[in-house]
């Protein structure tokens, strides 16, 4: 399943406005990867030619359908493929701390 997009998880963690920092926390966190979309589904370009491919197969691997856009972009259905729980991992790890 890939993770939500940057604004969804930033919606989720009270940082709606900063997916940006989002994505830096998904840098530190143990999310794979090809799991980080951006808010719309797409598939980010990245800094290799091939990189958005690879990402589309790698979650291709992970049973993620990935479909191709009327312009040529990749894109993944956040509303069936997307992360969205009902209590957040900092959640849960705040209720831990209040034990």
């Amino acid at each position: 399943m890939a993770s939500s997009a940057d604004a969804d998880a930033g919606a989720g963690a009270g940082a709606a406005q900063r997916p940006r920092q989002v994505g830096t926390c998904f840098n530190t966190a143990s999310v794979p990867w090809q799991r980080v979309i951006n808010a719309r589904g797409f598939i980010s370009p990245r800094s290799r030619p091939d990189g958005a491919r690879e990402q589309a197969e790698a979650l291709g691997g992970e049973g993620v359908r990935v479909v191709r856009g009327a312009v040529g972009e990749l894109a993944v259905d956040v509303a069936e493929f997307g992360w969205f729980p009902d209590v957040l991992p900092s959640e849960r790890a705040c209720a831990r701390r209040r034990r």
